[in-house]
């Protein structure tokens, strides 16, 4: 029996997911051979940042709208409270009653409101178009290491799987 098919199995099994991961982040811009641009270039996420900033965007906005509106009254309120509160004058002059008052005028208006919920979208596009490629890319490095290294493991288990497999059938 030849052992190396297995060895052979990981390496390459541990490599294409290697490459396949690097691949969401790499390479930054398109890259041509002989005047035609090669496929899967740029990587995935530099190729879709703004797929992937509208849509983030719009989903988290939407979730903040629909907090305000149907989710933990109390600290949404609170947090208006402390907003309103920055002024001294407010904590004198305006009752509880009218803050609750203005309070839910405001977040009726928010969550019903299109042109206030295009707003709150343009507001959280805008940032997210200005949070740099790099940084987001050491982001999810960091957060996602444990699984990231999980991947290319498993690659090297299943192409050494495969290899013991080949191996076997090979000598039948």
């Amino acid at each position: 029996m030849n052992w190396i098919t297995p060895f052979a199995g990981m390496f390459i099994g541990w490599i294409t997911n290697v490459i396949a991961l690097e691949m969401l982040f790499l390479p930054k811009d398109p890259m041509y051979l002989l005047g035609f641009r090669l496929p899967f270039t740029p990587g995935l996420i530099p190729q879709n940042k703004t797929k992937i900033v509208k849509t983030a965007s719009k989903n988290i906005s939407s979730i903040v709208i629909d907090s305000l509106a149907n989710g933990s009254k109390e600290k949404a309120f609170s947090l208006f409270n402390k907003i309103l509160d920055k002024y001294w004058v407010t904590s004198i002059f305006v009752p509880e009653f009218k803050r609750q008052d203005i309070y839910d005028k405001m977040v009726t208006s928010v969550a019903q409101d299109k042109d206030t919920q295009k707003v709150i979208h343009s507001i959280l596009q805008d940032q997210m178009e200005e949070y740099d490629a790099n940084h987001f890319e050491d982001t999810v490095r960091k957060l996602a290491k444990e699984s990231l290294r999980g991947i290319k493991v498993l690659g090297g288990i299943v192409g050494g799987l495969v290899g013991i497999l080949t191996m076997y059938i090979g000598a039948l």
